[in-house]
C-alpha cells in the first residue's frame, strides 16, 4: 500500500504491528523504534526485509548477517 502512496510509512509500519509482523517496526540491528526517523531504510537480505533508521545500520547490519554465514560453513 505505501508503494502505490495510499497510507504513509508510518501507517504501514502500524498496521504489520497490529497484524503480527512488529518486527518491521524496529530497526533490525538495535531494535530502536522506527517511529519518529526521518529516513527509513529498507534492504532485503537473504530474501527478507529488514528497515533500519539508518543507512550505516542496514551496513553493519549486512555485514554481521555475512559474518554468520561464513561461521556457519
Amino acid at each position: 500500500l505505501e508503494e502505490d502512496d495510499e497510507i504513509e510509512p508510518w501507517e504501514e509500519g502500524f498496521a504489520q504491528g497490529a497484524s503480527g509482523e512488529g518486527r518491521l517496526g524496529k530497526d533490525a540491528l538495535t531494535g530502536e523504534p522506527l517511529m519518529g526517523a526521518d529516513n527509513i531504510i529498507e534492504a532485503e537480505i537473504d530474501g527478507q526485509l529488514y528497515r533500519f533508521v539508518s543507512e550505516k545500520n542496514a551496513i553493519s547490519f549486512q555485514k554481521k548477517k555475512e559474518l554468520e554465514k561464513r561461521k556457519k560453513k
